[in-house]
């Protein structure tokens, strides 16, 4: 069983998870890894699939209200089935 110990602070979104449960930062370079919670990994690689830029590491952590729309944005495209065929200023627009 993890321990306090075992757990890190995600620097994206501030929230603790475990240590060994990381994902890449799609900030990364292949000196610098940042390692980021498995939450914010998927974050990132649907931000990256629906055209949206990332939040550079400088931007870090995230607001939670930025974090929440991303979710909601997220949910809603692949609830929907539109991922690839809707952008997301079109799924805030619904």
């Amino acid at each position: 069983m993890a321990g306090f110990a075992d757990y890190v602070a995600c620097p994206r979104c501030g929230r603790p998870y475990p240590e060994r449960a990381f994902a890449n930062s799609r900030m990364s370079s292949f000196m610098t890894p940042l390692h980021i919670c498995p939450a914010c990994g998927d974050l990132e690689a649907w931000r990256d699939h629906a055209g949206w830029p990332p939040v550079p590491p400088r931007e870090w952590p995230v607001d939670p209200d930025e974090l929440g729309r991303e979710y909601a944005l997220m949910i809603r495209a692949s609830r929907s089935g539109q991922m690839q065929e809707m952008r997301v200023e079109e799924l805030e627009d619904e």
